[in-house]
């Protein structure tokens, strides 16, 4: 389970568009590439009713000794929709390995599927429609991949976002572990 932990926290530190395109994409998975990710879901899932509880989260990661306030804030991150629970689909959009794993067909799949007009972009009517009137700033998605500032995100800008390692997260609020903060104590 140290990958789909590992995963977590890669994708608990991507942007807030990143994570929105990653359950598109989890929507879009075949049966066949993400059958080791369902065998994960069941294990966190303890109630077997389908989601994972902040219980059921807190109880999957207790070895790794998080903080109460790193586990909020991941969980948090991955209930994509702010239902108070994580969806399987949210939880396969965390723990595809965001490099390698999901082929650049399924980027293009996930990019047609926002892309709903044809239009050959993701628009502010793609993103609102997509998410509804409560998702999260339509602005703030759309500056997040739209580089060149046109409104719009291409094919290219939306491949970039998706493959960019750069997380946007600081070390502040996922320290990777206690030494590196100590070690960055003595400087």
């Amino acid at each position: 389970m140290g990958s789909v932990r590992d995963n977590i926290m890669s994708y608990a530190k991507t942007s807030e568009f990143k994570r929105i395109a990653a359950v598109v994409v989890a929507h879009k998975s075949s049966p066949a590439e993400i059958a080791e990710m369902r065998k994960a879901f069941d294990k966190y899932d303890e109630k077997k009713d389908g989601v994972i509880s902040m219980e059921e989260f807190k109880l999957a990661l207790s070895e790794f000794k998080y903080s109460d306030e790193e586990l909020n804030d991941m969980f948090s991150k991955m209930d994509v929709n702010k239902n108070g629970v994580i969806l399987y689909t949210e939880f396969l959009a965390a723990t595809l390995e965001m490099h390698g794993r999901v082929e650049e067909k399924r980027l293009a799949e996930a990019f047609d599927h926002i892309d709903d007009d044809d239009s050959g972009f993701i628009s502010k009517a793609n993103l609102i429609k997509l998410l509804g009137e409560t998702g999260p700033s339509i602005e703030k998605l759309l500056e997040e991949a739209d580089k060149d500032g046109d409104g719009m995100i291409s094919f290219e800008e939306f491949l970039v976002m998706f493959r960019n390692d750069n997380n946007l997260a600081t070390e502040e609020e996922f320290p990777e572990s206690d030494v590196a903060e100590s070690e960055s104590d003595q400087d």
